[in-house]
């Protein structure tokens, strides 16, 4: 048998059966147990140690607010906490002369989740946001139909309604900086997209009530 050349550590090689995992149930068990009592040593130690370094002790510091009542429930419509009040949509002042005929740009980078909150939806207008009274509202069909109806929002309230989640998005939406980039923040450059869930009867149902001339 040959000698190990000087300098030269040997290694003894592990066979297949003494270095294959373990992938029972105990050994997964033991294994896990293992390693989140190492982590939670670890996460232990570190918040001991940031303890430590900023001369406090534990438990941490207990916020005022915590230790005090809150507002009470008479309040007529909920609205965004105080320390988001910079969660706001925008408008550019220079982009159009009139801001009836303009847009507000939605903050996609503060918001978390698909669902774009009412408030915040960015708007497209052309001549303002009209002042719709319920009431007055009218929806009529007629053309091509057996029945042409006019439609008050009471009536329509009455049909089957469904809820769909849909985006909507400008056409316009990226093109501040088709050519260079000019803006801050990604919601000016692509703010004018939104997500929400709509409700409302389908058309298919209405068309059914007045009855489609499919001649």
């Amino acid at each position: 048998m040959a000698a190990n050349p000087p300098n030269q550590q040997h290694v003894p090689v592990q066979s297949p059966e003494s270095s294959r995992t373990d992938w029972s149930r105990r050994g997964f068990l033991q294994t896990g147990l293992a390693t989140g009592g190492a982590a939670g040593v670890g996460l232990l130690g570190g918040t001991l140690a940031l303890a430590e370094s900023q001369g406090s002790s534990l438990p941490l510091h207990t916020p005022s607010w915590s230790q005090e009542l809150g507002v009470g429930v008479r309040v007529p419509y909920g609205q965004p906490s105080r320390f988001e009040s910079e969660v706001i949509r925008r408008d550019i002042d220079w982009l159009f002369p009139d801001e009836r005929a303009s847009v507000n740009f939605t903050p996609l980078q503060d918001l978390h989740g698909i669902i774009t909150p009412n408030g915040l939806h960015f708007a497209r207008h052309h001549a303002g946001v009209p002042d719709i009274n319920p009431d007055e509202h009218r929806l009529l069909i007629h053309g091509l139909v057996q029945r042409p109806l006019l439609f008050t929002m009471d009536e329509l309230m009455r049909f089957p309604a469904v809820s769909r989640i849909h985006f909507i998005e400008c056409s316009g939406n990226g093109t501040l900086e088709w050519t260079q980039a000019v803006m801050p923040t990604v919601q000016f450059t692509h703010g004018m997209i939104g997500c929400s869930e709509w409700t409302g009867v389908r058309l298919s149902t209405l068309l059914d009530e007045v009855g489609v001339d499919r001649q």
